[in-house]
């Protein structure tokens, strides 16, 4: 029985590190892996799972409770209701991480091996300009570089925001992983990461990198962090038409208008449902139904707290903020490396999140809670 016991926990295991690997890579094998490793994590679940801390999985099940009610209150249930489940995989993938035995050394060598290959490929991706589009009834492919550098996820805001969740793991890899090698491969890491931040030419992005680092500076010495704070303010004040021109680079005018008006149709129909929102992944309906003169965004709402408003409404973004809040707190308590690592790569995404959303593209959906769920194991 013993025996049949740790063959399921390393079939868990070697899942979650298959997943993790291949999540920026090749996603359809790493939810494959995932799927597999939930399987026989939910057959041993009694043995295995220990919702610590309370308060952090209370706030969990409370945001799923209200996704519910915004699916069952929605404009379009079947859609609603068909998306709903990639919460609760959501959910049970950040649960099987934070009950996961696999020693978090092994964890950081799978990230870094597959966050140098995903950087590594970027790099060279937008060096030689290679650009690639395969589109098929089943699949489609495409690697451009036509606005930044997209690497393996199609798009160069996605590329950003998955290096916005990796680059704090890679840092505190230097510290953690005692052997050279791993030292140097974790060096280059955050090396090459920071160069493709700034070959995705995502504003956001390079904006979220410069306030976690602040960030890191106020916590170590306050005193040194509101001192580099005025002096930039200063600078900025002083030259202000430079910040400007430099910020041009990577966004223009017809950009920021057409996320303005993008906010003022979700938050109108965030209007009309306050309490429960229009339901999970209605707002594309809700733009392609807009008859404004104003041009609108259609994928998604470019900020992950008025789509939020939009799709779950009051009870929905107030949940999610809880158990960010709940989050971040809980692994500035533990105090120890990692756990600090998985709160900065959360409040890197939810920096991002003000101008776009890791949600709208499943790999880094799910990418987020493997984390939370990592933050939240940390001894």
């Amino acid at each position: 029985m013993k025996s049949t016991s740790n063959r399921f926990e390393g079939v868990i295991e070697k899942g979650i590190l298959v997943f993790i690997f291949f999540i920026p890579i090749l996603s359809p094998l790493a939810v494959l892996a995932a799927f597999i490793a939930l399987i026989f994590f939910l057959i041993k679940w009694k043995n295995i799972v220990t919702f610590r801390p309370k308060i952090f999985w209370f706030a969990m099940f409370l945001l799923l409770f209200v996704t519910i009610l915004s699916a069952v209150f929605s404009i379009q249930k079947g859609v609603s209701f068909g998306r709903f489940p990639f919460y609760v995989l959501s959910f049970l993938l950040c649960l099987m991480v934070s009950c996961s035995n696999k020693n978090i050394d092994k964890i950081l060598k799978v990230f870094i091996i597959s966050g140098i290959i995903v950087t590594a490929f970027g790099i060279i991706q937008y060096l030689i300009n290679y650009n690639i589009k395969i589109r098929t009834d089943l699949f489609s492919i495409t690697i451009s570089t036509e606005k930044g550098a997209t690497s393996t996820l199609s798009n160069r805001n996605r590329f950003a925001q998955y290096l916005i969740l990796l680059l704090p793991l890679a840092v505190v890899s230097i510290y953690k992983l005692k052997d050279l090698r791993w030292k140097i491969l974790s060096i280059s890491l955050v090396v090459f990461s920071i160069i493709c931040i700034v070959f995705t030419n995502s504003f956001a992005a390079l904006s979220a990198v410069l306030i976690l680092t602040l960030l890191v500076i106020l916590i170590k010495n306050w005193k040194i962090g509101v001192v580099i704070i005025l002096f930039f303010s200063i600078i900025y004040v002083t030259n202000s038409k430079r910040f400007n021109r430099f910020a041009d680079r990577f966004t223009s005018e017809s950009s920021i208008q057409t996320r303005f008006n993008t906010w003022k149709v979700a938050l109108s129909a965030f209007e009309k449902k306050p309490i429960t929102g229009c339901g999970l992944s209605t707002y594309y309906k809700i733009a392609k139904d807009y008859k404004g003169d104003e041009k609108i965004m259609h994928g998604h709402a470019h900020s992950m707290y008025i789509q939020l408003l939009c799709e779950t409404g009051i009870l929905g973004f107030t949940a999610f903020l809880f158990l960010m809040l709940l989050f971040i707190w809980f692994c500035f308590k533990r105090g120890s490396p990692v756990s600090f690592a998985c709160a900065f790569s959360i409040i890197g995404a939810l920096l991002v999140g003000l101008t776009g959303t890791v949600f709208e593209f499943l790999p880094l959906a799910v990418l987020f809670w493997t984390i939370v769920g990592i933050g939240i194991r940390v001894d």
